[in-house]
């Protein structure tokens, strides 16, 4: 549980270092699922090697449900809240806080190897967020290595990593870092940086057309 909440503190984090927050309920879907699934090429492990594919996009239900006890604890902030007739939330927007950010920094120098995930994360919201205006949900259903997998429907589990051994997406970085001779033991960002613009890439051009 603290684990979990140490991830969604260090993509907050990464997004308001990318002047980018706050960040929409549904992108903030996206980046989780995209977080976990570049976390091989970070030498991290995922915290969700499986995500629920939906055809409005990726869904967490475990991550928004502790991003809500972050919102009480006054740790995440949120904003443009959209409800419908019944007063069900529809729509919400997540940002973190200052207190937030002073967590995040005190969990980071506890070891060495959570500044080391911390500086991850950070980087693959980074990395999403240049690009999250282009980075859609349709992005990810005709490009992405594990997301576009159509032998998995809508309404199953899209699996990278529990119970089989096989992460598309993060294969297709190392390759990538392999083209550009990038050291696989060195920096990967510049590699999900690529990896994000050539996602972004696909709704960019479906918006030329």
């Amino acid at each position: 549980m603290l684990y979990r909440r140490f991830w969604i503190l260090s993509l907050l984090s990464g997004v308001e270092e990318a002047g980018c927050s706050p960040i929409e309920l549904k992108r903030f879907n996206i980046l989780a699922y995209l977080a976990n699934a570049v976390a091989k090429c970070y030498g991290v492990t995922p915290l969700d090697p499986t995500v629920l594919k939906e055809n409005d996009g990726p869904l967490y239900p475990e991550l928004l449900w502790e991003t809500d006890r972050l919102v009480g604890m006054g740790l995440v902030v949120v904003s443009d809240i959209v409800v419908d007739r019944s007063k069900a939330v529809r729509n919400v927007s997540y940002s973190i806080s200052a207190r937030g950010l002073s967590c995040e920094s005190q969990c980071r120098s506890i070891h060495r190897e959570f500044a080391r995930i911390g500086d991850s994360l950070r980087s693959a919201a980074m990395a999403y967020s240049r690009n999250r205006l282009s980075l859609s949900i349709e992005s990810l259903k005709n490009r992405d290595g594990n997301y576009a997998d159509t032998t998995v429907a809508n309404g199953e589990v899209v699996d990278f990593g529990d119970w089989v051994n096989a992460n598309a997406t993060a294969n297709s970085i190392d390759r990538l870092s392999e083209k550009i001779s990038l050291s696989l033991d060195s920096d990967p960002s510049v590699s999900v940086n690529i990896y994000n613009r050539y996602l972004a890439a696909f709704s960019a051009k479906g918006l030329a057309e």
